[in-house]
């Protein structure tokens, strides 16, 4: 017995020194892998800003604008820097260093922006999709821009993966950086447009996914899926940019990576049994019970310039401050909710209500638009035609415009004509033009010139509508082919219908970056009708010779399978016997 209880002894204290063993190297282990992510998330300093802002527009329909932004400590031209992630996405920040990237802008938009009764986006974007970016080397651009593309659209499920050289061309003019210009070069720059690309709930599913809170906290609570897609208009924006790292420094030795996730919507409030009154809860069916816990700014944003003066409204709750912002020569002036404020426990509900009839009238148009359309009939030739507006009594605004049409509308440069106020205009000095090859290149417009005041500019050019093979078709082949939007760049010019958030921290473009300081407006996309064989034709021509070989079959194989007999002609038998023999008494 003696033994026997030192033996269980023993064996408790080995049992003990074992656990203590194990417990001791798991606290180590512990210990060192807080170290080690300690120092990784420390390295660099990450920030998160969020905001909202709401925007009544004209003829009843209201903007939302959620915007995203998400600076990280990191240089685009080192690539030891994307290792550790701490706010900023880390499928993204995985494609800078692998493509290369210096700077990327794409837009997933459903919808047509009406510059012309709604003013100037916050940012504007064509309808479907649109990328574009620049490349920090020009090695190997083709491979990298293609591999860039799938990656994308793996990300945000979108089918951007179709894009290949024949839809992808290389402004020289019109698209400038908005980030760290390094002395701007085209080479490296890549653009493509699919206009028929539309925007749904499996892309804004993986776009809550890049934020710091996903759709848990903050202001991404309110992106339900039935609420957004309800809009008239619905655009989501992924920018990303190199900026200086100290706010308005000249020779900015350290650089900081910026992305700026934005969804844009345009609610119809009429839709709402009819009553222009509005509010977050009944907007997007909630409420903002606080900011994200890692959001250094976290606010809502109300666009009150036009209150009290088109019309009289009130907007509750009244703890909120007003702040006054300058969007290109014209102050406008906002309520400002800071989420950072609302109490544990309660929600911010803003809520709008007019506390007169409402009487929709069409506000000053704004100082440039333009607008596109196609002419001619049949499946042979047609045109285009464009017409930029400049309603400004005294400006003379400097417009770069560029035309991105793909290979199978056939340009006949030598049709271009350009009128200016009914008065004949040669653009021929300032023109930049690269012909389109077939299945590899698209067509490439480019031109500069001076719009002066009040007046009218009218561009025409022919083509003609190019074969294509049977395999090239999209499934819905009559319901047509689309001619991407047209982008024009306007330089300092002054208007007042404008939509804008005032400028955070390292925010703005940078100093000597023709972006800074001026506008990008789509004109429409067009849908074009091209020769389209009857493809139901093969399936008439299979259903008919179905029928002819399975009547013929049919009539042949009776033939040869039956055999015929002659049958004796039965005597006549009268009905009552008939009945008898039915009942067996017959």
């Amino acid at each position: 017995n003696f033994s026997q209880g030192n033996k269980r002894e023993s064996t408790l204290q080995l049992y003990s020194a074992l656990r203590f063993h194990c417990t001791m190297r798991n606290f180590i282990a512990q210990a060192a892998l807080c170290c080690i992510l300690l120092c990784c998330t420390s390295s660099g300093e990450d920030a998160f800003h969020e905001e909202l802002l709401l925007k009544p527009l004209s003829s009843g329909k209201l903007l939302s604008y959620f915007q995203f932004t998400i600076h990280s400590d990191v240089d685009f031209r080192k690539e030891s820097d994307f290792v550790h992630f701490n706010y900023f996405p880390r499928p993204i920040g995985q494609l800078i260093p692998t493509y290369g990237i210096q700077e990327l802008h794409l837009s997933l938009t459903q919808g047509l922006w009406r510059t012309e009764d709604w003013g100037y986006p916050v940012r504007s974007a064509p309808p479907g999709a649109e990328i574009y970016g620049w490349f920090s080397s020009s090695e190997d651009l083709d491979t990298r821009w293609q591999g860039l593309t799938n990656g994308l659209a793996g990300l945000l499920c979108a089918s951007l993966n179709s894009i290949d050289k024949s839809m992808t061309s290389q402004p020289q003019h019109t698209l400038q950086p908005e980030g760290l210009d390094q002395g701007n070069h085209p080479g490296r720059l890549r653009y493509a447009s699919l206009p028929r690309e539309t925007v749904c709930t499996e892309n804004l599913t993986p776009f809550k996914k890049l934020l710091p809170c996903s759709d848990k906290s903050g202001i991404a609570k309110l992106l339900h899926a039935k609420s957004v897609m309800d809009g008239t208009y619905r655009s989501l924006g992924l920018h990303l940019r190199p900026v200086c790292k100290v706010a308005g420094e000249t020779s900015c030795s350290d650089l900081v990576m910026e992305l700026t996730l934005s969804l844009t919507v345009v609610t119809d409030l009429l839709s709402f049994k009819h009553n222009p009154d509005w509010s977050l809860k009944r907007l997007y069916s909630g409420t903002l019970s606080g900011n994200c816990p890692l959001a250094t700014v976290s606010r809502v944003l109300v666009d009150v310039t036009d209150n009290q003066t088109f019309y009289k409204a009130a907007l509750t709750p009244k703890q909120y401050s007003v702040q006054t912002i300058s969007t290109h020569g014209h102050s406008r002036s906002l309520a400002v909710f800071d989420l950072h404020t609302v109490q544990a426990g309660k929600s911010l509900n803003v809520a709008w209500r007019y506390l007169n009839t409402v009487h929709y009238a069409k506000l000053p148009k704004p100082a440039f638009f333009m607008e596109r359309f196609a002419t001619g009939y049949g499946d042979q030739d047609g045109g285009l035609v464009l017409r930029m507006y400049n309603t400004a009594v005294q400006d003379t605004l400097s417009v770069v415009y560029m035309e991105n049409v793909l290979w199978y509308f056939r340009l006949y440069l030598h049709t271009m004509k350009a009128t200016l106020n009914g008065q004949h205009l040669d653009v021929w000095n300032n023109l930049t033009y690269h012909s389109a090859k077939d299945r590899k290149a698209p067509h490439l417009l480019e031109y500069t010139l001076e719009l002066p005041p009040s007046s009218m500019l009218e561009v025409r050019v022919e083509f003609d509508k190019a074969f294509q093979k049977w395999n090239e078709f999209p499934p819905d082949a009559h319901h047509g082919f689309y001619a991407g939007s047209g982008v024009a760049r306007i330089s300092s010019f002054q208007s007042a219908n404008t939509s804008g958030l005032p400028g955070l921290p390292r925010c703005h473009s940078m100093p000597g970056s023709d972006a800074s300081s001026s506008v990008i407006v789509h004109s429409q996309s067009l849908l074009i009708m091209l020769p389209t064989p009857d493809f139901s034709m093969p399936y008439n021509v299979i259903c008919l010779s179905c029928t002819v070989v399975a009547i013929a079959f049919g009539s042949l194989h009776n033939l040869s399978i039956k055999r015929f007999t002659i049958k004796a002609k039965s005597s006549s038998v009268s009905i009552k016997k008939r009945v008898l023999s039915f009942f067996g008494r017959g």
